[in-house]
């Protein structure tokens, strides 16, 4: 049964008069007429250089005659009349052969009462430009014809523009469509008087699609029926009636590939948003074409497939140049029978991130490359993440490789039939490590060798055969140097918990860093080394502010060649504890070096027992505090400087508290200035007025309690302390110790 057209609802005379309408001469006009209508008013010769002129136009709506082109650039056409049959209620009606609209920014087309646009019978129209039209008919009207968004009597092309059409019962009605790399949205409600309205019906013909796509309804189906005057095509959807919500028309975007493939399938530009959607691919797996970077979160990528010889089974292939994976979390490749993963021939591919990857190869194959964790043709970069990669034969294979402060680790188990297979074979060149290094196998040797083709590179073990266990890659942490060396090595964070491993230390050597404190527990520091004058040969040499040296036992530090110990750079250093500590310095030495102990800033020598001997000077330089501490000290002095000998040159007069020195007796510190000096040095002289470089004693012990120190006569009133230095204040009010009261010795405790 034939269906009747829409238009054989409209009264025979309404036709007419539509037809005579659009045939009125021009020649009675004082202006010529151009065959288009906006907001129901006709163009114009006086009105087309600015329609907003007419009512209901605002924007910028202007006509070309010589091209037939209107260019509307953020332009409304609104019409509000009644439709009398006459498209007095169409908002845009077109007559004219070829016009083309070109649409600048956001348009709208508007009719209240009638169809938004209308194309005449046999009329070519053409909506084009960058821009967006919005084109509403009516949601209800006289004649349901009139409830319509576009009604096209001819021909219409949308080409590279967007376009919404919407009418209450049509989104577009009737002629011929063709649809070019455009955006389109269309709607219409349909009618209980017509099955065929909706959306799109009545068309003349099917569509034409050219670079774009209908993509909604994902189900919709073109299909014919017989009008009373000839066949026509509505869209129809899953439920077999005429489509009435909205359908949508997109341009085609060309399908760009990627490079590389996840679990056997190619990544492009039409799947990189939808990547977990492949069989074998779970957890996050984004892409970013940008900047070539694919992310993995707790992601997992396998490949069951067989190999055909064309990367089929690997669950991972690159032949993208610059890929970077960036790794988050736990990450897994499994191949189970091929590669775990390919790097094509001179691509370069960086593993980096904070997380981890697990590459697994089959453990065998029909084809022994392929039972590998990671073949690599082109170079590959591991960064400051963590990867293992195994495979039956080979762990990693070929390529050129760049570890840099990353952990990995890799396993091959080796073939019979290939000598250089196994967990790190066939390399192009010699790994380059940066900031991490080849931890196990320990004795692992790389050689090279000669391929059909040029030079490779395999890891071999200690019994001469490529290694075929666990290799380990392991980041080398920053070393910190500690500030201070024993028998002329640097103690550093590498080191300190092993010192007795330097050749030269022996017993107890303990640093513990946060209290900068180094425990000697019957220990032996001795440095034989020739002194280059940057303390090479010195046994103990120390730069550390507030560095404490913790005695226990009986130790000693010696020094052939050099100074015992050297307190450097204005430090404060403290020799304490329970313990006796021996300390030689070079006495063949020229008198700089020749040196028990030099201190070049400030040294504290508390409760312990300390002897200090060297040929030249016992102890010098610095400021010196001696509490509750025994010390004995012996510098044999130096025909150069009258003022070497036992102690010499200390930058003040030592502190003493809870001790003093008890021999020899009648000794007093004297003060003079050095060569170029600002403030004066000062030196311990005997009775004999010459420096002592006999054995000082320093003690706890109270010696000679009646002899008064040179400097203060017997019965001199006051307080003074044993370096004749008068004392203020009361006797009760200063700190234990040795004092001169009233010209006898008094012991303060």
């Amino acid at each position: 049964m034939k269906q009747q057209s829409p238009f054989k609802n409209l009264p025979a005379a309404i036709v007419a008069l539509f037809v005579a309408m659009f045939a009125l001469s021009t020649t009675a006009q004082a202006q010529e007429r151009y065959d288009l209508m906006v907001a129901g008013v006709w163009v114009t010769s006086d009105n087309c250089d600015d329609l907003t002129v007419v009512d209901g136009v605002e924007g910028v709506a202007q006509y070309d005659p010589e091209t037939k082109t209107l260019t509307l650039e953020n332009a409304t056409i609104r019409n509000s009349a009644e439709e009398n049959g006459y498209a007095s209620g169409v908002a845009f009606t077109n007559t004219m052969d070829g016009l083309t609209v070109n649409l600048v920014g956001n348009n709208t087309i508007i009719s209240e009462n009638s169809m938004g646009m209308f194309n005449f019978r046999e009329k070519q129209l053409i909506l084009t430009g960058g821009g967006s039209l919005k084109v509403s008919g009516a949601e209800t009207a006289t004649n349901d014809l009139f409830s319509c968004g576009i009604l096209n009597r001819g021909s219409m092309v949308v080409k590279g523009c967007t376009v919404e059409a919407t009418g209450g019962i049509s989104g577009i009605n009737h002629g011929n469509w063709e649809f070019d790399s455009c955006t389109v949205r269309v709607k219409g409600g349909g009618s209980a008087n017509d099955e065929y309205a909706g959306s799109m019906g009545w068309l003349h013909s099917q569509p034409t699609f050219k670079n774009c796509i209908l993509t909604a309804p994902a189900e919709g189906v073109w299909r014919d029926f017989t009008g009373d005057d000839g066949i026509y095509y509505a869209l129809f959807g899953s439920d077999g009636k005429v489509f009435t919500d909205w359908i949508t028309i997109a341009p085609i975007t060309e399908v760009e590939n990627y490079g590389f493939y996840v679990a056997g399938v190619q990544v492009t530009s039409e799947n990189c948003n939808s990547l977990t959607d492949i069989p074998g691919v779970e957890g996050t797996v984004k892409y970013d074409h940008s900047s070539k970077t694919l992310t993995l979160e707790n992601a997992t990528i396998r490949n069951s497939a067989e190999e055909n010889g064309y990367a089929s089974g690997v669950a991972f292939t690159n032949t993208l140049d610059g890929l970077t994976v960036n790794l988050v979390g736990n990450n897994t490749f499994i191949s189970e029978k091929s590669m775990g993963m390919f790097n094509f021939r001179e691509k370069q591919l960086t593993l980096t991130g904070g997380g981890s990857l697990k590459v697994s190869g089959a453990e065998t194959a029909a084809n022994e490359l392929f039972s590998c964790g990671i073949l690599n043709r082109g170079s590959m970069v591991v960064k400051g993440c963590t990867v293992e990669a195994t495979g039956g034969i080979s762990g990693i294979n070929h390529g050129n490789w760049e570890f840099d402060g990353c952990t990995v680790r890799v396993k091959g188990g080796g073939s019979a039939n290939d000598e250089y297979a196994g967990s790190m074979g066939w390399l192009h060149s010699q790994p380059t490590f940066k900031d991490c290094g080849l931890i196990s196998p320990k004795e692992g040797v790389w050689k090279d060798f000669t391929g059909d083709d040029g030079n490779y590179y395999s890891l071999f073990g200690s019994d001469g055969k490529v290694f075929a266990d666990w290799i380990t890659i392991a980041p080398i942490p920053e070393v910190e140097n500690y500030g201070f060396s024993v028998a002329g090595v640097q103690v550093t964070s590498e080191n300190f918990n092993s010192l007795t491993d330097i050749p030269g230390v022996e017993g107890t050597v303990k640093y513990d860093h946060d209290s900068k404190t180094l425990t000697l527990e019957n220990a032996t520091i001795r440095n034989t080394a020739e002194e280059d004058g940057n303390a090479s040969g010195t046994a103990l040499f120390s730069t550390l502010d507030g560095f404490v040296v913790n005695l226990v036992g009986s130790s000693t530090i010696i020094s052939d060649k050099g100074m015992g110990l050297c307190n450097a750079d204005s430090a404060h250093l403290t020799l304490m504890g329970s313990g006796t500590l021996k300390v030689n310095g070079s006495a063949a030495a020229d008198g700089l070096h020749s040196c028990g102990i030099q201190n070049n800033g400030y040294l504290t020598v508390k409760d312990c027992v300390v002897e200090v001997a060297a040929g030249v000077n016992g102890i010098c330089k610095g400021v010196w505090t001696f509490d509750n501490c025994i010390v004995r000290v012996k510098g044999g002095g130096s025909q150069s400087s009258e003022y070497a000998g036992s102690i010499s040159s200390l930058w003040d007069k030592p502190t003493f508290n809870g001790c003093s020195i008890i021999a020899p007796e009648g000794t007093y510190l004297k003060d003079f200035m050095l060569d170029g000096g600002k403030e004066p040095c000062y030196s311990l002289f005997g009775s004999d007025g010459k420096v002592v470089t006999s054995k000082v004693v320093i003690s706890t012990e109270v010696s000679g309690i009646n002899t008064v120190p040179v400097g203060v006569s017997a019965g001199e009133q006051g307080i003074y302390n044993m370096h004749g230095m008068r004392m203020n204040g009361n006797f009760d009010q200063l700190p234990a110790g040795i004092y001169i009261v009233d010209g006898k010795k008094v012991v303060k405790k």
